[in-house]
């Protein structure tokens, strides 16, 4: 039914997961939005180079897939955020079409 790797594989790397959803998150609360990418991306990097410092750390658990996983997770944040920013343009513009029609027709 299920692939017990990959529930294996999602259990393990699911604080990874979470830390890059709740860190998008932050970023949008925190900056309003504002320059979403440079500043999610510092804090993804920030989470990489917690994962390369587990090596040298006392009782780090470097894992492989929790780099992998992080990626995966940047990469969807990345595409949800640039395809909403997208339909934000297209709702915006399409509200100034109807203001300009109806400025038109009240002419």
């Amino acid at each position: 039914m299920y692939d017990s790797r990959m529930l294996a594989f999602l259990s393990d790397t699911y604080p990874n997961s979470l830390a890059i959803i709740v860190s998008a998150i932050l970023v949008v609360i925190l900056y309003e939005g504002r320059n979403f990418l440079p500043h999610f991306s510092s804090y993804t990097l920030g989470i990489l180079l917690y994962e390369f410092l587990q090596v040298v750390l006392p009782e780090g658990t470097f894992d492989i897939m929790d780099l992998l996983m992080t990626a995966i997770m940047y990469l969807m944040v990345v595409l949800i955020w640039v395809l909403a920013q997208q339909r934000a343009i297209l709702i915006e513009s399409s509200g100034d079409r109807v203001a300009a029609h109806k400025d038109a027709n009240h002419k």
